[in-house]
């Protein structure tokens, strides 16, 4: 199975399950490996696939459904359920939660 995560425009396929993904400090981690290093800026991440979780400092979109929780410093869009948590710091867009919200901004679920 393979799935993609997009940040800043630059995309990687990822093979095998989805992880624990965490993008912060300008480093992307998948899985606890480190797939790529030095970003800077509002780095903005968009993963296609099932995911296990999200740890990052800017903005998240997912394709697809979360089985954990997301930690966004900004914005997070996903297009499938969250079953865990969901803290951002700015507006939350989602399906359904199976955890709580918590938003700098704005919450649309469904």
């Amino acid at each position: 199975m393979s799935n993609s995560i997009t940040f800043n425009g630059v995309r990687i396929e990822v093979q095998g399950s989805a992880s624990n993904i965490s993008i912060r400090n300008g480093n992307v981690t998948i899985g606890g490996s480190v797939v790529k290093t030095g970003l800077s800026g509002d780095v903005r991440v968009v993963w296609d696939g099932p995911l296990a979780s999200l740890d990052c400092d800017g903005s998240a979109v997912i394709h697809g459904t979360v089985s954990s929780s997301i930690n966004a410093g900004n914005s997070a869009t996903v297009t499938g359920d969250v079953h865990g948590d969901v803290n951002a710091g700015n507006s939350v867009s989602c399906q359904k939660v199976g955890g709580s919200i918590q938003a700098g901004g704005s919450v649309k679920v469904g």
